[in-house]
């Protein structure tokens, strides 16, 4: 019988107890991508990446890709995702897609050197995947810009065939703060994200990804991907209340106002089941606009509304904006009031607006079909919610190839309604143009744009043109004056007058008869 020295078994057993070299890699990863930088100012670049997670057992990693380019990553960091392992990461960024070539699809070899001189290898297939090559453009929030949590996240939709997945996370002072959410190339957001007040960085990325396990039993994540990043700041809502029912926003100054009005604050503040209640009366003397203050219209090459319409409920609480001016300086803009587009779930109620100047313009040069700019009034460019309770005091004024001008508001759409309203002024527009009314410039419902003095018997206040300007093709100024309340007749002039100066007793007298 041999014996075998104590020397010998210590060493063999040093030999074998590393075991497989699945027992000391948990994880490969690795990834080709078309990056595209900041969205603040886009640079592509072309890179690759890959990513080893080992135990303390390895010294270092050697890769040889397809091409033959050899790779030496010596540096780790340590992780504890998953225990005590640490990451080797190597990555190279191009602008010139050429340089791809030096790394490629095919057989990556890969051997794993230990501390104390032995090693082993293994074999990575990087192979069979399209490169996803469409820039990922962020919608909300957008670059630079300042939101309120929750954030719920958009982009342009995906229309590259290449990706099977889209990947989304959200860092915060250089930690990730948001996992990555996958969804299918599909989608085109997230759902509401709460986030603490701070800046931080959203990345997005179109992505072709086929993991796999190799023949040693290495988990490999294989990635071909096209992304993109871009900074926002998360900031606590400035207005007191939670936006209930209950508990509205207030606005309570002129600061309140600037933020509720601002569109990057759309998300909070202009949407469906958002209520907000004006505590004292703002005065806008001094601030030109150039279009509508609340939910503008964004684009002025269609006559149809690009925007964030005011979907919300806005309480004036009987208070009034003072002294709005809007001044598109000769520029073409459409919906051009307070509020440029109420959604059908949008309500204001119970507001004034006085001393309004809006002055618009329609001058495209005359085509056989032509595209009018209109939608201009005090209070709404166009309204498919709810108005109750309003008055406007002021003048509006379009341009030739105007239409649907209105005191109180341009266009009332077929959702509309408008009830116990009061408007005094003047709304004027140039020649071939059409839809010019005391209340309403145009109207889908059952409030008509324009009503003679034996024709103002509505469930609102109307205001009645001083001649007949009924028909399209108007370009004669219309001064407006308060439509008859019940029981009351027009003096020799064919005008109604006010019971008061107050317009809210012109209501309380309404609702009494």
């Amino acid at each position: 019988m041999r014996i075998f020295s104590t020397a010998f078994w210590l060493f063999l057993l040093a030999a074998t107890s590393f075991g497989a070299i699945s027992d000391h890699v948990l994880y490969v990863e690795i990834v080709q991508t078309w990056d595209y930088g900041n969205a603040a100012s886009p640079q592509l670049l072309y890179g690759f990446s890959f990513t080893i997670e080992a135990d303390d057992s390895v010294e270092y990693i050697e890769l040889v890709t397809p091409a033959s380019k050899q790779v030496v990553i010596t540096e780790s960091e340590y992780c504890d995702d998953y225990g005590d392992w640490w990451k080797y990461e190597y990555d190279h960024f191009m602008p010139d897609p050429a340089h791809l070539s030096e790394y490629g699809d095919g057989i990556y070899q890969m051997t794993v050197h230990y501390h104390g001189g032995s090693s082993d290898q293994t074999q990575i297939e990087y192979s069979g995947m399209q490169q996803p090559t469409q820039e990922p453009i962020p919608v909300y929030p957008m670059p630079e810009q300042n939101v309120v949590s929750p954030v719920t996240f958009q982009w342009e939709s995906c229309t590259d065939p290449a990706p099977n997945n889209i990947w989304f996370d959200i860092e915060m002072n250089d930690e990730e703060v948001i996992d990555t959410i996958d969804q299918s190339t599909g989608a085109n957001g997230t759902d509401a994200i709460e986030l603490n007040a701070g800046s931080s960085i959203a990345s997005i990325g179109f992505e072709n990804t086929q993991p796999y396990t190799n023949s040693d039993g290495i988990w490999v994540s294989r990635w071909k991907t096209s992304s993109i990043e871009w900074n926002f700041t998360v900031v606590p809502p400035a207005l007191s209340g939670s936006g209930s029912e209950s508990d509205p926003y207030l606005i309570q100054s002129l600061s309140d106002f600037e933020q509720f009005s601002n569109p990057d604050n759309s998300a909070v503040f202009w949407t469906s089941d958002v209520y907000a209640k004006l505590t004292m009366d703002i005065d806008l003397a001094g601030i030109a606009f150039d279009k509508a203050v609340i939910a503008p219209d964004l684009d002025d090459t269609t006559e149809d509304f690009v925007g964030t319409q005011f979907a919300g409920n806005f309480d004036g609480d009987n208070n009034r904006i003072l002294n709005l001016t809007i001044d598109t300086q000769g520029n073409d803009r459409n919906a051009l009031a307070l509020f440029g587009s109420v959604a059908a779930s949008g309500v204001v109620a119970n507001l004034g607006l006085e001393n309004v100047t809006i002055i618009g313009s329609g001058n495209r040069a005359y085509y056989p079909e032509v595209e009018f700019t209109g939608g201009f009034g005090g209070l709404c460019g166009n309204n498919a919610g709810h108005i109750h309770k309003c008055w406007v005091n002021g003048s509006i004024t379009g341009g030739v190839y105007s239409e649907d001008v209105g005191g109180l508001c341009g266009w009332n759409q077929s959702t509309g309604t408008i009830s116990r309203c009061y408007v005094t002024g003047s709304a004027t527009c140039g020649i071939n143009s059409g839809g010019i009314g005391g209340l309403c410039g145009g109207n889908d419902l059952s409030i008509l744009g324009m009503r003679l003095p034996d024709e103002a018997t509505q469930t609102c206040f109307m205001v009645t043109p001083n001649e007949d300007t009924s028909r399209r093709g108007v370009h004669r100024p219309i001064n407006m004056h308060l439509a008859p309340l019940p029981n009351l007749q027009p003096d020799s002039r064919g005008i109604f007058t006010p019971v008061s100066d107050n317009p809210l007793d012109n209501i309380k007298e309404w609702e009494a008869k």
